[in-house]
């Protein structure tokens, strides 16, 4: 077998968000204040993805790149702080594939004093949108709590391809499993008639 592709998250929002900083956040477990971002970067990083190493690609784009980049899935970035990054959120979620694991995430939540964008208002988008929500704070661990290596296992274990033969298996296992409801249903059938 050759060697698997890398799974690709992207990462999305308005300027300003904290896109860098939750990248950085996750691939280093460090937190640094000041970016000043020109261009899109993309990460390599091996994690493990459900008990498998799994290598990622993570591309984190710039305050120019607000529109979708192609990806096995995305993390949509809005600040708690500004309102007006939640709306960008929305856009950017409309314009996603629908097939593909996306994650709404709110940072910036260690600037409660600062919130303008409601918990209710985020859930409502991520309703509209389908995609899973979640809130963490780039420059504090302490409020994090694991939020940001969760947000990116989350995306990339739904993004995950299956092996073939994996496929195989599960796709034998279905069709075995429907031959047994199906045989048991048949023979009910016939007892009762």
């Amino acid at each position: 077998m050759g060697a698997k592709r890398p799974i690709r998250i992207v990462v999305l929002g308005a300027p300003k968000v904290g896109k860098t900083a939750i990248t950085v956040r996750y691939l280093t477990h460090r937190f640094i204040g000041e970016y000043s971002s020109r261009a899109d970067v993309v990460y390599k990083h091996t994690a493990n993805i459900g008990g498998e190493k799994t290598e990622l690609e993570i591309l984190d784009t710039c305050k120019s790149s607000i529109e979708r980049r192609e990806g096995d899935g995305y993390l949509v970035v809005f600040s708690v702080t500004e309102p007006s990054s939640l709306a960008a959120a929305a856009g950017i979620l409309a314009g996603l594939p629908q097939a593909r694991p996306v994650l709404l995430l709110a940072n910036k939540i260690d600037l409660e004093h600062a919130r303008t964008v409601t918990l209710r208002s985020a859930l409502e988008l991520s309703v509209i949108a389908g995609c899973s929500y979640l809130e963490v704070s780039a420059s504090s661990s302490a409020m994090d709590r694991g939020g940001i290596p969760l947000a990116f296992a989350a995306v990339a274990s739904k993004a995950k391809p299956v092996s073939p033969l994996r496929a195989a298996i599960r796709a034998l296992a279905a069709l075995l499993s429907y031959r047994k409801v199906y045989h048991y249903r048949r023979t009910s059938e016939m007892k009762w008639k």
